[in-house]
C-alpha cells in the first residue's frame, strides 16, 4: 500500500483546492468534461485522512484493506492540529483531496454541511451506544453525515494499591484529589513517583485536562441557551484553582525525543492518578512495561463536587465522505469495511477502542483485554464534549469570531494578547502587548469550543470564543506550567510546592 508523504499531501491539497476553486467558474457546457474527469479519477487510490497515531496503530490492519475491497487505499497521517487545519481547507473548498476523512466528534458541527449525507446507516448505528450514535449528525434531527468508528471515552484513573498504602481510596471530589495527590507526592517524591499528572504538551491536551474539572464544579464551558462563555463564573474560577494546583503536582513534560508523556508515565506505573485518560490508554496499559509495581488500574467517572453528578466524556472519532470526493461509492465501501464487526474487533488488537458494542463482547478480545466490558459501560454512560452552534458558525467566518474577540480584549489589563500572523498588537500605552513572541494558538488547535493562548512555550490562558457582542472569557494560566526551557533542565517531579 502506498503512503503519501506529508509534503506531497500539502502540495496536493493546495493544488486541488486551487483547481476546485477555478472549477467553480466553469460553465455548464463543460459538464461532459467533468464526467470524463470523474471517470478517470476512479483509477486513483482512495484517499483517506487519519489521525497520525491512529494510522500508525492501524497499519497492519490497513495493509489488508486492498485485498478485502479490491482497490488501493492511500492513507494520509496527520497530527491533531494539522488534520484539523487540512480538513478546514479541503472540506470548506469542496476539494477532491480526500475521499474519506476521520473526524473528532467536536468537529462535526463545523464540518457537517461539507460532508455527504450517509443513508442506510440505521442498522450499524443501532449497534453503537446511543450517546455515540447521536454524534453522527448536527443538528441532532438531521440525517447522519458520518458514522462512529472509534469509541474512545475520557474518565478518571487511579492506582488503588498506591492509595491503599496511605490508607486512601479513590477520590470522589476534586478537593480530595488535590489532597491525595499532595500526600502521595510527599510520601513517594524521593522515589520520583507522582500523585497526579496532566497532559500539557499541546493546547488540545490542556483543554481536555481542564474540561472534566470544570464540569466537576457544575459548569459548562458555554451556556447552551445563551451561548455565553462561562469561564469567569465562580465555578470556573474554582475549577481553575484546582487545575493549577494539580498542574503544579504534575511531572514536567518535554517534547524532546525519547521523553515519556505523562500518559505513558501512568501506564508504566509512576503516576497514581489522571483525569485526562482514555479507553485507548487502558488498552495500551495491558502491554506497557511497568517501571514500578503499582497494581491494576481503577477506571471510574470523574470526581465532582457535592451535588454535581460524576461524568465520563466522549472522545469518539467518526468517518465521513467529503462533498468534494470523486469516489463516493468506494468511500462508502471503505466506511462499511471500517465499521464491520470483524474490523471493529480487530481494532482492539491495535489497542484502539471500537465504536461497535458487539466488539466489546468478543470472547477472545475479553481474554486479552479483561477491561472491555467496563470500558463499554464508561462509553455508554459518557457525556458529549461541548457541541454548539458557535462551532458551526465558525465555518462561514473562519477564525474571525475568535480573532475579533481578542481584538476587543486588547484594552483589558488582564486579557491575553494575540500576536499571530493575522492579528498583531503592538506594545503601546494602556496596552500591555503580547504575552510573548510565540505565535498565538487561539482557534488553531482543532478544538471547536475554546483554545489556549501560548506564551514562551507554555500555555498562558484558556480562552472561550463568543459572539461578537459578548467578547471572550479567559482564565490566566501564567503560573500553571513551567517554560520549556525550565523543563529541559528539570526532571524531578513536583511534590506539592
Amino acid at each position: 500500500m502506498v503512503r503519501a508523504t506529508r509534503r506531497a499531501v500539502l502540495l496536493g491539497a493546495s493544488a486541488t483546492v486551487g483547481g476546485a476553486v477555478l472549477g467553480m467558474a466553469t460553465t455548464t457546457g463543460s459538464r461532459s468534461m467533468r464526467l470524463v474527469r470523474a471517470a478517470d479519477e476512479d483509477d486513483r487510490p482512495l484517499s483517506v485522512a487519519l489521525l497520525a497515531s491512529h494510522a500508525e496503530q492501524m497499519e497492519p490492519l490497513l495493509d489488508t484493506v486492498e485485498e478485502s475491497l479490491g482497490f488501493e487505499v492511500e492513507t494520509t497521517a496527520l497530527e491533531y492540529a494539522e488534520l484539523y487545519s487540512q480538513l478546514s481547507l479541503v472540506l470548506t473548498q469542496r476539494a477532491p483531496t480526500f475521499d474519506v476523512v476521520s473526524l473528532d466528534d467536536v468537529w462535526v458541527p463545523q464540518f457537517s454541511t461539507f460532508l455527504t449525507p450517509l443513508k442506510q446507516t440505521e442498522s450499524y448505528l443501532s449497534q453503537v451506544p446511543e450517546v455515540v450514535s447521536a454524534l453522527s449528525s448536527f443538528p441532532g434531527e438531521s440525517e447522519p453525515c458520518c458514522v462512529p468508528w472509534l469509541g474512545n471515552a475520557q474518565f478518571f484513573v487511579s492506582r488503588p494499591e498506591w492509595l491503599a498504602r496511605l490508607g486512601l481510596e479513590s477520590p470522589t471530589d476534586w478537593n480530595e484529589t488535590v489532597e491525595f495527590a499532595i500526600k502521595i507526592g510527599n510520601a513517594f517524591g524521593d522515589e520520583e513517583l507522582a500523585g497526579f499528572a496532566i497532559e500539557s504538551l499541546t493546547p488540545h491536551q490542556v483543554v481536555n485536562s481542564f474540561l472534566p474539572i470544570l464540569r466537576g464544579f457544575g459548569s459548562e464551558l458555554i451556556d447552551p441557551q445563551t451561548m455565553v462563555p462561562q469561564l469567569d463564573t465562580s465555578e470556573a474560577i474554582a475549577a481553575a484553582e484546582v487545575f493549577q494546583a494539580l498542574a503544579a503536582l504534575s511531572p514536567v513534560e518535554s517534547a524532546a525525543t525519547g521523553e515519556p508523556t505523562n500518559t505513558e508515565r501512568f501506564e508504566s506505573g509512576t503516576v497514581a492518578m489522571m483525569a485526562n485518560f482514555w479507553s485507548s490508554g487502558v488498552l495500551a496499559s495491558s502491554s506497557a512495561e511497568m517501571e514500578w509495581k503499582s497494581g491494576p488500574i481503577a477506571s471510574t467517572a470523574q470526581p465532582a463536587q457535592q451535588s454535581v453528578p460524576r461524568q465520563t466524556m466522549t472522545g469518539a472519532w467518526l468517518a465521513g465522505i467529503p462533498a468534494g470526493s470523486l469516489q463516493a461509492a468506494r468511500a462508502r465501501e471503505f466506511i462499511d469495511w471500517l465499521t464491520s464487526t470483524r474490523v471493529q474487533i480487530s481494532l482492539i488488537g491495535s489497542l484502539l477502542p471500537p465504536a461497535n458494542s458487539a466488539a466489546y463482547a468478543d470472547d477472545a478480545s475479553i481474554d486479552a483485554q479483561p477491561e472491555l466490558p467496563h470500558l463499554l459501560e464508561l462509553l455508554a454512560g459518557s457525556t458529549p464534549r461541548p457541541r454548539s452552534l458557535l462551532s458551526a458558525a465558525r465555518t462561514a467566518g473562519g477564525h474571525r469570531i475568535d480573532r475579533d474577540a481578542c481584538r476587543r480584549a486588547v484594552g483589558r489589563r488582564s486579557a491575553p494578547q494575540c500576536q499571530s500572523r493575522d492579528a498583531r498588537f503592538p506594545r503601546s500605552r494602556g496596552r500591555p502587548g503580547c504575552l510573548s513572541r510565540d505565535s498565538c494558538r487561539l482557534c488553531r488547535s482543532g478544538d471547536t469550543v475554546f483554545s489556549v493562548v501560548q506564551g514562551k512555550g507554555s500555555p498562558r490562558a484558556l480562552v472561550a470564543p463568543a459572539p461578537p457582542w459578548i467578547g471572550p472569557r479567559w482564565i490566566d494560566l501564567s503560573r500553571t506550567f513551567p517554560s520549556q526551557e525550565a523543563a529541559r533542565d528539570r526532571r524531578r517531579i513536583h511534590s506539592g510546592r
